[in-house]
């Protein structure tokens, strides 16, 4: 190619991605945008409506889109990827929006789409309206497919095979699924079962999602023809009673019709698009009756099951605490599969253990035909002979009534004594004051390993400072070293005419000290100093002589008689007045000052008020913190704990200490407040990111919690440099004024030392750097939080919706708020997994 080609190429291609780059800066754009190039009727496809242009804050509003003879479903709004246009250097980003819908029509032939507009704000871009052409499909012998349902009625909450059939002749290519069952998302839970080989999996769409199905392929005979058999094994769980209605299921392939030639005259197959129809399907599902379900009913629905029961010791101290492991088995996977509360009818006797009031969370095994649940109880009374055997109930479909089993009772033995303190659990010793090793909480087993140590008696005052004194430092450090550069600056601009004021200041003593000797002098010598000082004031002054008292006073000077006389005391008085009134003037320096003075004193008078400390609060929680490891009634235990950690929890959140946190985290755990002691702990360490106590603590309480619930790094600190790491952010902001502060003095020209000390300002000033960019660089995490009680994730706002998640969440899981929309909030857990939980429910880190 011609250099001259060459260039215009690259002119066009310049002029395309400026113009690119305009329409990206400039107003948004939007149109259409199928998924797929060929769609057909009867087969719901997507269609996407590209938006760029648009900020990336918030997403756009979804137009309602009308095609007659179409049934179109939102589907959301989600981002796309983004469009990066580099023009002279400049980087310019904009999301890409897509507005997506599902549509599908009867009857093949032109759609018209209508014309919208997409709005964001005060943006908006209109989308031209266009022709889709929807192609008619034709039904194949060599091709089927089916969903098999159970034939009988179901009930809620009953888990029940399905199955999905694909049956073929030939080699299919490019297929392409619509299973309404998989979809029906808000009255079905479906659970996709592991497939047996990684290699056989093929995905479906479900919803506005996709799921990855498994499939066993084996040969039948269908109308004396041999079909290859794909079988989808999926698992649902009705979630609403009522007769359940299934739309028939559809694939799409090509298939192989014939043999023909290529391009390059070759031999090659020849491949249509066709289809294949399943018929309509219905679910009966009934309710589960009322009648006769037992307390100990946990929601279990099958024909088989078993429980067992172990605990990890059988002789144990009076307070002491047993983990106990429950084991419930099933021929049928146990994902939706949970216990009664162990202190519930039937159970543990309340009198003699001290259980969690919550159903435990449970494990499934890989196979999900087992789930297991740990549990810690607090053995409270001598009188315990075992651990009575515990009640398991289901309803049994086959049967259509409840069905009770129980576990084996294990024996124990009880030693007396009274119930153990801190320090006992770990070290058998007699626990001092304010030093508790371990507490054995109620209902949540031993803590030994935990660190619960209350702070040092002081420590209430230790903690950072308050918002307003710590505001009022690092507004000192700040305005100090500028007003003083800027009185320098002053200084500097204004020295001629302070020194012109030296002068008119040197000529009104001069003319003052004049009028005080004409006291003392004869009139002629006064009629001559006088004259001269108020011409010499005058011109310093730049004022105006008053002529005609200067000839009355040189006319009383020089008239025959005067003699050694004074001058006359109204003239020298009259002299006084206009010296009087001429250094009555604007004055300058001094008010700077004053302000100065005036601002550091009222931010200190500010700043007072936080440095009191609330040792009497402080003394109190400790008081019932005490009390707590003294009791020996594991009620008044709780009660004690709880009071401590209401008192602690009060003065962390005015004093803002990282050590009033964690006093509030122990005490939290020793009254069984697994969420009030994880939000302590992040709290604390959101402030100190080195508080031991609150790391040790927090891991330890991470370390009870299932994979899935359990934080895989510790997300209260992000490090950047080592002071990020280790000091808090009222520490960075503080001791960053202070090094701004003192390279700012170090560069003023103190007496004419500038070239002395100003290399000294290069540390404090790179301090000051490095601070304020860790401070401005930090992420704050404002959307973490924890779970304050245990609850079920559910997959939509509302308390009908199914759940996310086959356990419920416990009390103390960490997660990152993602939406807030009223009651309801939408929410991360470790794992990846997104649901909704009540807002009242959940409390974020940040205060």
């Amino acid at each position: 190619m011609r250099p001259s080609r060459l260039l215009t190429a690259a002119a066009v291609l310049i002029a395309l991605l400026v113009g690119r780059a305009g329409a990206q800066t400039g107003s948004p754009e939007a149109q259409y945008q199928l998924a797929s190039n060929d769609v057909y009727a009867g087969l719901p496809f997507v269609l996407a409506i590209v938006a760029e242009g648009f900020d990336d804050a918030t997403a756009p509003s979804q137009p309602t889109l009308t095609v007659p003879g179409a049934t179109i479903t939102p589907l959301g709004v989600e981002q796309g990827g983004q469009m990066t246009v580099i023009i002279n250097g400049r980087r310019m980003d904009s999301p890409r929006w897509l507005l997506k819908y599902r549509v599908e029509v009867a009857k093949a032939g032109t759609y018209t789409l209508p014309q919208v507009t997409v709005s964001q704000g005060g943006k908006q871009a209109i989308v031209r309206g266009g022709r889709i052409r929807v192609g008619e499909l034709k039904a194949s012998d060599d091709m089927a497919i089916e969903v098999a349902l159970p034939d009988r009625p179901v009930y809620v909450g009953e888990t029940i095979p399905a199955e999905i059939v694909w049956l073929l002749r030939v080699n299919p290519r490019d297929q392409s699924f619509d299973v309404p069952l998989l979809g029906m998302l808000d009255k079905l839970q479906v659970t996709p079962l592991p497939a047996k080989n990684p290699r056989q999996v093929v995905s479906f769409p479900a919803g506005n999602q996709a799921i990855e199905l498994g499939y066993v392929q084996d040969d039948v005979q269908r109308g004396g023809a041999t079909f290859t058999r794909l079988r989808f094994p999926v698992l649902i769980t009705p979630l609403a009673v009522g007769p359940l209605d299934v739309a028939p299921a559809q694939v799409v392939a090509k298939l192989e019709t014939g043999m023909g030639r290529d391009a390059f005259g070759f031999p090659a197959p020849r491949v249509e698009m066709f289809r294949a129809s399943d018929r309509p399907r219905r679910l009966d599902v009934r309710p589960l009756p009322e009648t006769g379900k037992p307390p100990s009913f946990g929601g279990a629905v099958g024909s088989s099951f078993s429980i067992g029961v172990r605990a990890s010791r059988s002789v144990v101290q009076l307070g002491e605490p047993v983990e106990l492991e429950i084991t419930v088995k099933s021929s049928q996977r146990l994902d939706t599969v949970g216990l009664p509360p162990l202190d519930g009818p039937g159970q543990l006797p309340r009198d003699v253990f001290v259980a969690p009031s919550d159903p435990p969370v449970g494990e499934l095994a890989a196979d999900g035909l087992s789930k297991t649940f740990k549990v810690s109880v607090q053995v409270v009374s001598d009188q315990a002979r075992e651990i009575p055997a515990l009640a398991f109930s289901y309803f049994d479909p086959e049967r259509a009534a409840y069905q009770t089993i129980h576990s084996d009772p294990i024996a124990l033995s009880v030693k007396g004594g009274a119930v153990v303190g801190a320090a006992q659990v770990v070290g058998g010793g007699k626990a001092a004051p304010d030093e508790p090793a371990a507490v054995a909480g109620p209902g949540e087993g031993s803590l030994a390993g935990v660190e619960l140590a209350l702070s040092s008696p002081g420590a209430a005052g230790d903690g950072p400072l308050s918002r307003s004194l710590l505001w009022s430092l690092v507004a000192l450090l700040y305005l100090v070293p500028l007003g003083a550069l800027g009185v320098q600056a002053w200084r500097s601009r204004t020295a001629g005419q302070r020194e012109e004021a030296g002068e008119a200041r040197a000529a009104l003593r001069a003319l003052r000290a004049e009028i005080e000797r004409a006291k003392q002098t004869n009139a002629k010598d006064a009629a001559v100093a006088l004259p001269r000082a108020l011409r010499a004031c005058a011109r310093a002054l730049g004022r105006t002589v008053d002529e005609q008292l200067i000839i009355r006073i040189e006319n009383a000077g020089f008239a025959p008689g005067a003699g050694a006389d004074p001058l006359a005391s109204e003239l020298r008085n009259e002299v006084a007045d206009v010296a009087d009134a001429w250094a009555r003037g604007p004055r300058a320096g001094g008010t700077s000052s004053a302000a100065a003075i005036a601002l550091l004193v009222g931010l200190g008078v500010l700043g007072a008020p936080a440095l009191a400390r609330a040792d009497a609060a402080a003394t109190a929680g400790r008081s019932e913190y005490q009390a707590a490891l003294d009791a020996t009634d594991p009620a008044i235990r709780q009660r004690n704990f709880a009071a401590a950690a209401t008192a602690f929890a009060r003065l962390a959140r005015e004093r803002g200490s990282a050590a009033l946190y964690t006093d509030w985290g122990n005490a939290a755990l020793g009254a069984g407040d697994l969420g009030g002691a994880a939000l302590a702990y992040r709290r604390a360490l959101a402030i100190d990111a080195t508080d031991g106590r609150a790391r040790r603590n927090l891991a330890w309480l991470r370390g009870r919690l299932s994979g899935t619930a359990r934080p895989r790094a510790s997300s209260a600190t992000e490090t950047l440099f080592f002071f990020h790491h280790a000091w808090s952010r009222d520490r960075r902001l503080l001791v960053g004024a202070a090094g701004f502060a003192l390279a700012v003095l170090l560069l003023l020209p103190w007496r004419g030392r500038r070239r002395a000390w100003a290399p000294a300002a290069v540390v404090p000033a790179l301090a000051w750097l490095a601070l304020t960019v860790s401070v401005l660089v930090e992420d704050r995490r404002s959307d973490d939080a924890v779970l304050m009680r245990t609850l079920v994730l559910r997959v939509a706002d509302s308390t009908g919706a199914p759940p996310a998640l086959a356990s419920p969440l416990p009390a103390g899981v960490e997660v990152t708020i993602i939406e807030d929309r009223g009651e309801w909030a939408r929410v991360r857990i470790p794992a990846g997994t997104t649901g909704w939980v009540p807002a009242n429910a959940v409390e974020r880190v940040a205060p």
